[in-house]
């Protein structure tokens, strides 16, 4: 979407976000929704001073006034997802019951068969005992977690972000696991925000260090910078790889996590040549493994640098493999443009800032169905 009631640097989001879109048709068709439609997560505190309007201090968005504020506290969160929880009994013995007689009924039928139908019939019987194989290896319930102890408190002026992140990401890891809620945003540093990253020996915001351009040892801390907030990605990434669901795939097997930032560069606050991670196979919905950019290699200027293509196109793909039916995501009619920061070729007089299409470079097999 388009930004909206945009003025300076106030503006609100112009529509529902990504993770929104998604959660609506899971509350409502789920055969028993989670207690918990999504949850809203924030690491560091240091928010934006300058930027006013909700679009630089709330990822989530239901609506244009409908923010969903970031809960920055592990505890508050840990309140929202299990306050409630109440364990689920273990029926893995009445799964593996119903396995198994579906199992004595199709060996019944193996001396009726031809030899191709026979053949067809071992590979069901082979997967049924791999099946077995995974529920008898599965803990039988999810018991309620330790609260954690962390409040993120800043520590002789320092934020404890990597604790926070460590908290946060275990808490959304087995509320996954239990299908307490399927739908999660993690908002690390907010838009344009103060945060030091202290914890690698840095002194100066972030934010700061992308637009001291006449300054190249403040442009030296940016790269690290960005490696230590991927390092926290990838610590819920590899969290999700090591957990099962009751059927023994891993969560990121079964999920996805999209990543990206506020803009291309930060220093030109390029939106153009935007970034995207996706982590998972979202039930081989989703490829993994492949690096996709639309206008080649980046021309090295910060300023003016080369792109092509919508990369709302990414998040109607990633929409569409968690609802088929959606036919676009976000605004479809041309708006008209402002601002300079649009890449090669100047900023367009008008742009359609939603999507209708996907990109089949990073979908899997079972994508759309």
């Amino acid at each position: 979407y388009h930004m909206a009631q945009q003025s300076g640097l106030f503006s609100k989001a112009g529509g529902p976000t990504l993770d929104q879109v998604i959660a609506d048709p899971i509350e409502a068709t789920a055969p028993t929704a989670p207690p918990v439609r999504s949850i809203q997560c924030g690491i560091s505190k240091r928010t934006s001073i300058m930027d006013s309007g909700t679009t630089m201090h709330v990822l989530s968005h239901r609506g244009t006034n409908e923010p969903l504020f970031p809960v920055f506290n592990p505890k508050q969160v840990f309140q929202t997802l299990f306050g409630e929880f109440v364990p689920k009994p273990d029926d893995s013995s009445l799964r593996l019951s119903v396995l198994s007689a579906v199992r004595e009924d199709l060996k019944k039928l193996q001396g009726k068969l031809g030899a191709g139908d026979k053949q067809r019939l071992e590979a069901h019987l082979e997967g049924i005992a791999q099946l077995e194989e995974k529920l008898q290896s599965i803990p039988p319930t999810c018991a309620i977690p330790m609260e954690p102890t962390e409040e993120n408190q800043d520590v002789n002026g320092e934020e404890p972000i990597s604790n926070v992140n460590k908290v946060m990401s275990d808490l959304l890891v087995y509320a996954f696991k239990c299908d307490i809620t399927r739908v999660a945003s993690v908002m690390f540093i907010g838009g344009a925000a103060e945060t030091t990253y202290s914890e690698i020996g840095q002194n100066v915001g972030h934010h700061y260090n992308t637009h001291d351009g006449s300054n190249n040892t403040q442009q030296n801390q940016v790269h690290p910078g960005v490696v230590y907030a991927h390092e926290r990605l990838a610590y819920l990434a590899e969290q999700m790889a090591a957990t099962t669901d009751a059927m023994g795939l891993s969560l990121l097997d079964t999920g996805l996590i999209l990543s990206s930032s506020d803009c291309s560069i930060g220093l030109s606050h390029s939106v153009s040549r935007q970034p995207y991670i996706l982590l998972g196979k979202l039930r081989d919905r989703m490829k993994t493994g492949y690096h996709h950019q639309v206008a080649g290699p980046w021309n090295g200027n910060t300023s003016n640098p080369n792109a092509a293509g919508n990369t709302s196109d990414v998040l109607f793909t990633v929409a569409k493999a968690f609802n088929k039916d959606i036919p676009s995501i976000g605004e479809m009619s041309p708006k008209s443009m402002t601002g300079w920061w649009y890449g090669s070729g100047g900023t367009p007089s008008q742009m359609v800032s939603g999507s209708s299409t996907a990109i089949p470079e990073i979908t899997g097999p079972a994508w759309g169905t």
